[in-house]
């Protein structure tokens, strides 16, 4: 039972409220309001603050192994490829709280921590395979390939408190191809290809104890993708058409709860599988190759991104997921111009949209659109002597004009932007 202080006298001692005293709080941030909670029923003391530290740590060692093995099959070429993949990593992970010496003052604490939360360790072996063979005939070349993740994580708990965990997240066989056609027009390529994909269940899932994750599967995704490319000497051209069937999506539920936030979570939330994500769209892109070393690249995408929903309408509605929606933090338009000049004295200058994007799954809110402008300034030494080509100096300015605007966006939530920054960078090889 760790108790509960919310007030201490200047001596540091533990207070309760003024007998009698009558509370204008109905609500705060942390629950419900009252005298136990109101600095005005507590005269000459302090409301306690603590600070809560989280430790991380991790160690990785592998290998990898990969091979080519070039034949001919009659009058067609063929290349097989193989290898391997293999990490074994320890992630440790802890908590302790301490003390604000004086909250009226600063955020400093008592280095000595009056809780130490808990402390685990997350072993994690992952090993791949995969194989991939390609046939070159004529103009065509074809490709098939298969791959394989065999992934194990568990939890270790040094102080012996919560049971131990383990979760094997393998995969099935992920099959991969494409073919390439060269067309009889110079330059002009046409090519088509299909892709399964998968990520592994997190470590960090496993940082809610008391909770089985036996029900939660991997994610998974298979993707298609239909395009050309043509290249000449002075212009490059590409289009692809794509779509991506996102399924098993792992959704992130926060700690708030109609108490308030509870700051005893160790992971922060909970996780759960909610459907998946169908996304469609298109790219082109260009680029130009102009005089005096000038280049110009253009591309411009148009993606549709919708949530499918869980398929149990009480779970969409309680987590504000309504299938053919836009999925949050996905803009549906993106654009950019980019001119560059290389040399001696070099300089270039990026501009980059994003398109209106959703932020919360519960409200029609939408971040607005915005531009951002990239430039840089490159000098080389060897423009002015011989002495100095090994030198070279760059000053780089990203979001030139400063432009307020909402960066990362994850359900519910919105993260701002950086504002313009400017680096100088001085590079010497030897």
């Amino acid at each position: 039972q760790l108790g509960l202080i919310r007030f201490v006298s200047p001596d540091g001692a533990a207070g309760g409220p003024t007998a009698g005293c009558t509370s204008s709080y109905i609500f705060n941030y942390y629950g419900s309001g009252g005298p136990a909670v109101d600095p005005a029923c507590h005269p000459g003391a302090t409301a306690v603050q603590s600070y809560r530290h989280s430790h991380y740590g991790k160690d990785r060692v592998g290998v990898t192994l990969d091979e080519e093995w070039f034949t001919n099959v009659g009058a067609a070429g063929s290349r097989l490829r193989a290898g391997i993949w293999y990490e074994d990593s320890r992630r440790d992970l802890g908590r302790d709280w301490h003390r604000m010496l004086d909250p009226t003052l600063s955020f400093q604490w008592d280095e000595q921590a009056y809780w130490h939360q808990y402390e685990w360790d997350f072993p994690q072996h992952v090993f791949k395979w995969y194989l991939e063979e390609t046939i070159f005939a004529g103009p065509f070349a074809l490709s098939g390939g298969v791959k394989q993740y065999l992934v194990g994580v568990s939890r270790e708990d040094l102080f012996n408190v919560d049971p131990e965990l383990e979760v094997d997240s393998d995969s099935d066989l992920l099959f991969s191809g494409g073919v390439t056609y060269e067309t009889p027009v110079e330059g002009l390529d046409l090519f088509a290809g299909y892709a399964e994909n998968f990520k592994a269940i997190s470590a960090t899932l496993l940082e809610v104890p008391g909770r089985s994750l036996d029900m939660l599967e991997p994610e998974t995704a298979s993707n298609i993708d239909v395009g050309l490319q043509y290249a000449a000497d002075r212009l490059a051209l590409g289009a692809t058409w794509y779509t991506i069937d996102f399924e098993n999506r792992i959704f992130y539920l926060g700690p708030q709860t109609a108490a308030g936030p509870n700051y005893l979570i160790p992971g922060g939330g909970a996780y759960f599988n909610a459907g998946g994500i169908d996304t469609s769209g298109v790219e082109v892109s260009a680029t130009v190759q102009m005089p005096r070393g000038t280049s110009f690249y253009t591309a411009y995408t148009f993606n549709d991104s919708e949530y499918l929903g869980s398929g149990d309408p009480l779970v969409d509605a309680n987590q504000g997921i309504v299938a053919g929606t836009d999925v949050t933090g996905v803009p549906d338009r993106m654009w950019v111009v980019s001119l560059d000049r290389s040399g001696p004295l070099g300089a270039g200058l990026t501009a980059k949209y994003t398109s209106p994007r959703r932020v919360s799954l519960l409200a029609d809110w939408y971040a607005d659109a915005y531009w951002l402008v990239d430039a840089y300034i490159s000098f080389s030494g060897e423009a002015v002597s011989e002495l100095l080509r090994s030198t070279e100096f760059s000053i780089v300015a990203n979001n030139l004009f400063d432009k307020a605007y909402l960066s990362a966006i994850t359900e519910n939530a919105a993260w701002l932007g950086a504002p313009r920054t400017i680096s100088m960078t001085a590079t010497v090889s030897f």
